[in-house]
């Protein structure tokens, strides 16, 4: 009983106004894994020339539908100051009844340096798409249908009116990036901000509800790698995102070591403020990574509802250049 009410306030927080909620878009844990949802900037920021990702995260597992999320996302380094990618992702409750989907192409720019040698490096990043969000009445669950008795009675009627129930709008982000590229220094900073939905598409599910809009969402993101011997790197980092009323304040710290010249692993911990604390490891051999986290809720989230954890997993495949073409800031944060 205690999922299904779970459920009910986790589909009102979905369907109803943005401009109440703030309709905040999903966060992987492993946001490293997938760079373009941080920053279009970060497109074609890595060290080899193609790059390819996929994640998937099931999340609120004590619910009877938990939330789960998976995504696609590939880029480009190239020869030139410009670099495409794209990016898919959709996020479902587990019987299908919401659906919410990105479709994204980017576009970095790397061509302004400045300092001795070109040390210092700001990349800019264009993001541009398709939103797209669905649900099936027939699959969800009105507050209307509980009965204090019987309890829960789907085949009661709702007074809940739909207008839609599907909406396809464009949507549009911007992104700056910043790397210190000495190549020699045993600290190296990098940071950036972006902002997405800048052009506010509609987003509107209840009759007579009004026209509401997407909330931009801002994000600001940076820290430093810490050479501590030439083959091992510590990698604090920290990421604030703001939507609406809605907010994510995280803090990291992760570390690489190499196995042999082909293998290495990967161990960290994220922490969200008031939310949870994500441990994770990942395993790179050859050109393919795979990485695992787990998020444990905090006690004020372990208070409100049991079993809100999460899980997810993700595969990269990265085609590396020959070591000597690859810029050493770009051998530590994993963007």
């Amino acid at each position: 009983m205690r999922g299904k009410v779970v459920y009910i306030i986790l589909m009102g927080y979905l369907l109803t106004k943005s401009a109440a909620f703030g309709q905040l878009d999903p966060m992987t844990s492993q946001y490293f894994r997938f760079p373009m949802q941080v920053n279009p900037a970060l497109t074609g920021a890595f060290g080899g020339d193609v790059r390819a990702s996929a994640i998937h995260r099931n999340q609120w597992l004590g619910t009877i539908s938990p939330l789960q999320t998976a995504a696609f996302s590939a880029d480009l380094r190239t020869n030139s100051s410009f670099h495409p990618g794209m990016q898919v992702l959709q996020m479902q409750t587990g019987n299908g009844a919401f659906r919410y989907t990105q479709a994204y192409a980017t576009l970095a720019y790397d061509g302004i340096k400045f300092g001795t040698m070109g040390r210092h490096q700001v990349r800019v990043g264009f993001l541009a798409g398709i939103l797209n969000r669905s649900i099936q009445p027939g699959r969800l669950e009105f507050g209307d249908q509980w009965n204090q008795i019987t309890g829960f009675q789907p085949g009661n009627p709702t007074t809940e009116v739909f207008d839609r129930t599907s909406t396809l709008v464009p949507d549009v982000g911007f992104g700056l990036a910043y790397f210190d590229t000495k190549e020699d220094g045993v600290i190296q900073f990098f940071g950036g901000g972006s902002a997405f939905h800048i052009n506010r598409p509609e987003d509107r599910f209840m009759a007579g509800s009004g026209v509401n809009r997407v909330p931009i969402r801002w994000l600001a993101h940076g820290g430093f790698s810490w050479k501590m011997t030439p083959d091992v790197y510590i990698v604090p980092h920290a990421v604030w995102m703001r939507q609406g009323t809605a907010e994510v304040r995280m803090v990291g710290l992760y570390s690489m070591f190499p196995v042999n010249e082909t293998t290495e692993f990967m161990l960290g911990a994220n922490f969200r403020w008031r939310d949870a604390l994500v441990p994770y490891a990942g395993l790179t051999i050859g050109n393919f990574t795979m990485g695992v986290s787990y998020d444990i809720p905090a006690m004020t989230t372990r208070q409100a509802f049991q079993n809100t954890s999460a899980f997810e997993i993700t595969l990269s495949y990265m085609r590396k250049k020959s070591f000597a073409e690859v810029p050493s800031y770009m051998r530590c944060p994993r963007f």
